[in-house]
């Protein structure tokens, strides 16, 4: 992959927020495209495209649905980010996000000459980091934290991201301790999961087995107790010996499903649960395992899904036809009023100049606040009458010739 490389400060791998695997993926495909060891501007707009989303290994039928629904949200999106153990403040991750085809990106100058080459694509977002976000993203020289965007190819969880990005910060040390107040906190969970248990199966587990499959890393991991309270998460990691196999596998096959689908299925489990009475534990992972392979309630979307992309495409299509077409109109009118404009030039040269300059008055004292500029305009040059901000009126004094 081009543009490979992440850089993030510490401090903002520490942040506590909440983005979804698909607002990850595109925070870190502008990431990922920020000069490094140089200071940026915070109103660099970095383009991001659906094939950026690809390149993660998302399913072709899912990368259009993923990547609108992460620009929707984007801008909404917020982050806590601590200075010392008291102080803390909340920011925008973007001050701006501008969403549509590569033409109108250019002609709004969004698109300009120094981005990279782009295919005309139907649906590209500029993305421009938060005023304070940027002194964490560029030019960092020290507490920083740096990883490749190929390692997540395949990844799906938003958990797994942030959990290799807390590993990657200790990567030379192999191995760290997360008090689970502070996961709680950087993981942005609120009242989620309260109990250890829950914490486990949907956060810890599903993040660390994606990590050991999916990642050039291999974690280990254990929970410590202070007193009779699980309070401290120990980590330790070092590099996968084996080569990975990060081709994208098909939809069906695997549990390899977005935040948002998970929460689906996740909810028809706790229904099909509580609908049995199910309360033996090796039975619920059993129903759990099951119904995120066999994908309850997801897989009548996938048709939903085609039908909306290709609903934006035959939008966007008579959107570019209606713009043609209103170019096309736009000048016909503009050689129209030339034509007009030519006739009416060719009669005022064939008056007089004692009539010329009457007509000239009569212009002038009907321009209202313009008089003096027409005025002006006229001693430097003496067509001035058929400047865009005079011909109409030029034009309909003629008339009456």
């Amino acid at each position: 992959m081009s543009n490979d490389l992440i850089v993030k400060a510490n401090k903002i791998v520490e942040a506590g927020y909440n983005l979804t695997t698909s607002e990850q993926r595109l925070i870190l495909s502008a990431i990922s495209q920020i000069p490094k060891g140089e200071e940026v501007r915070a109103d660099k707009v970095y383009i991001v495209t659906i094939n950026d989303f690809k390149a993660f290994g998302v399913h072709e039928k899912t990368a259009y649905r993923d990547f609108k629904e992460a620009c929707n949200k984007i801008y909404d999106r917020s982050i806590n980010i601590r200075e010392g153990d008291e102080n803390t403040f909340k920011t925008r991750w973007v001050q701006q996000v501008v969403i549509g085809d590569s033409d109108w990106l250019r002609r709004t100058g969004v698109l300009l000459e120094d981005h990279m080459a782009m295919e005309d694509d139907y649906m590209l977002v500029g993305i421009m980091f938060s005023n304070p976000i940027v002194p964490y993203l560029t030019n960092l020289t020290i507490e920083f934290t740096k990883y490749l965007k190929s390692d997540l190819v395949g990844v799906t969880s938003h958990y797994t991201i942030r959990f290799y990005e807390f590993i990657c910060q200790y990567r030379s040390i192999g191995k760290r301790e997360i008090s689970i107040e502070s996961l709680r906190y950087m993981l942005n969970l609120g009242n989620k999961y309260p109990a250890v248990g829950d914490l486990k199966r949907w956060v810890i587990d599903i993040a660390i087995n994606e990590i050991n499959e999916k990642t050039p890393m291999k974690v280990q991991y254990k929970l410590r107790k202070t007193g009779r309270k699980y309070t401290h998460l120990l980590l330790t990691f070092k590099e996968q010996a084996k080569t990975r196999d990060v081709t994208p596998k098909k939809k069906h096959d695997t549990d390899d499903l977005t935040d948002a689908e998970r929460q689906i299925v996740t909810g028809h489990v706790k229904q099909y649960i509580e609908t049995k009475k199910i309360i033996d534990e090796n039975h619920k992972n059993n129903i759990i395992n099951k119904a995120m392979k066999e994908r309850w309630g997801l897989d009548e979307n996938d048709d939903k899904q085609a039908e909306e992309e290709k609903k934006y495409k035959q939008k966007l299509a008579e959107e570019k036809q209606r713009e043609k077409e209103e170019k096309q109109k736009d000048l016909q009118r503009r050689e129209k009023a030339q034509k007009e404009l030519e006739k009416c030039e060719e009669k005022f040269l064939a008056l007089s100049k004692t009539m010329q300059k009457i007509i000239l008055e009569n212009l002038a004292n009907q321009l209202g606040m313009f008089k003096k500029d027409f005025e002006k305009d006229l001693q430097m040059n003496d067509r001035a009458y058929a400047d865009i901000k005079y011909s109409a009126k030029f034009k309909e004094i003629m008339k009456d010739v």
